[in-house]
């Protein structure tokens, strides 16, 4: 019936103990009356006690039958909202409420569904957290066609701005040294925090690069943040991230370090930063990982599940695939920008291979700034081809 996606823009690690990003989730699924919740239950004290929280204000004090399935199949991970997905299907097709092996914690303010019940039921909701404040709900109604309408006129998708950084200019604290040496050449970083953080070494690579290309678009209005998502893709994700965690595990392992290895934490780390609690995500593909997460955040726009997105690509790792360290990142809306920008369209071909692409990405942050582009991705045995087109200047919003 519906789903929605949100973070916390909180921390990597630690849910808010309001729960407002899973209370957002919830309310983009379009869950306002259900009869029993799938809920995250990782027997976390302070994890279970925000969510709980943002179960009733999401749903009212009056929770239906509140139900876990990791006390009898473990913490799959990333299998894990999937799994409870279909323990929710399976449950609306059988007519029965699942309970919760195990039961709940005492000092969580919660009733938990301990045993499975026979019940008449119309509707369920699966909840899911992750590390870097990453939340989504998922709202099953048991019919057909009874789901949310799409959008009969898709939103307009304007470019406001695009940032590109590498290596030769944004590699570690002595890169930012020799940006300042050479005299603040072409798009250098607007806020120079990150030479305090590059310093202290905290980031993985892969953050410090999106961070610091993020910090060159700009500034989203106080009032869009809460509906501004994240949107990245990367064919290698945090390997230096990864390389790290696994050292560790020949001396002690470094718990803290592990959250690190996943590839949306570069995302996180942007929407934390500047308080983004849209959609986040990444993809993670082979080829053309920017350009499809340009048209994921596009379409989310289109759609309306979001009023803007952060979103293009990163690579993390030197190699003749993919030529990293780089960041190329994109701000895009439904609103037109005050200044110079593009309109983005997108459409379809099925079963053509990549078009050409003489221009790329890179036109967006050149000077050049062509009057009119197109790119080309392949996805799914299609090709989605992303038109740019240059604004005039009477379409630009007057600041």
């Amino acid at each position: 019936a519906g789903c929605g996606l949100s973070c916390d823009a909180h921390s990597l690690l630690r849910p808010p103990a309001d729960g407002r990003g899973l209370v957002l989730a919830v309310r983009r699924a379009g869950a306002r009356r259900v009869d029993g919740v799938a809920g995250h239950g990782v027997a976390i004290p302070a994890a279970d006690a925000a969510e709980a929280a943002g179960l009733r204000r999401a749903l009212g004090d009056d929770l239906p039958g509140v139900f876990g399935t990791k006390g009898a199949i473990g913490h799959t991970l990333g299998c894990a909202a999937l799994l409870d997905v279909a323990a929710c299907t399976v449950a609306l097709e059988q007519g029965f409420l699942p309970g919760t092996p195990g039961g709940g914690d005492p000092g969580v303010p919660l009733e938990v569904h301990r045993r499975s019940s026979t019940a008449e039921l119309g509707s369920l909701l699966a909840v899911s957290a992750g590390f870097g404040g990453i939340n989504a709900a998922v709202h099953l109604r048991l019919g057909a066609g009874e789901g949310r309408a799409p959008r009969r006129d898709p939103r307009r998708v304007f470019v406001h701005a695009a940032a590109f950084l590498d290596g030769d200019h944004l590699g570690d604290a002595a890169g930012v040294r020799r940006w300042r040496e050479a005299g603040a050449p072409a798009r250098p970083p607007a806020r120079l925090f990150f030479d305090d953080l590059l310093s202290l070494g905290r980031l993985d690579l892969a953050s410090r690069y999106v961070l610091a290309a993020s910090s060159l678009l700009p500034a989203v209005d106080a009032e869009q943040r809460q509906r501004t998502g994240v949107i990245l893709g990367s064919s290698t994700g945090s390997l230096d991230a990864d390389q790290r965690f696994a050292d560790s595990l020949e001396r002690r392992p470094a718990g803290r370090l592990f959250a690190r290895i996943l590839p949306s934490v570069p995302a996180s780390e942007v929407a934390i930063r500047y308080g983004y609690r849209g959609p986040i995500y990444t993809l993670l593909q082979p080829r053309d990982a920017a350009l499809l997460a340009l048209v994921a955040a596009a379409q989310e726009i289109q759609l309306g599940h979001t009023s803007a997105a952060v979103a293009g690509g990163f690579e993390a790792v030197e190699g003749a695939r993919a030529a990293g360290p780089w960041a190329l990142l994109a701000l895009l809306s439904s609103s037109p920008p005050a200044g110079p920008g593009y309109e983005l369209t997108l459409s379809t071909e099925h079963g053509a291979g990549p078009p050409p692409s003489p221009l790329g990405l890179f036109d967006l942050v050149m000077d050049r700034r062509p009057a009119r582009f197109t790119l080309g991705c392949a996805a799914g045995g299609n090709v989605v081809q992303l038109r740019f087109r240059r604004l005039e200047r009477e379409e630009q919003v007057t600041p």
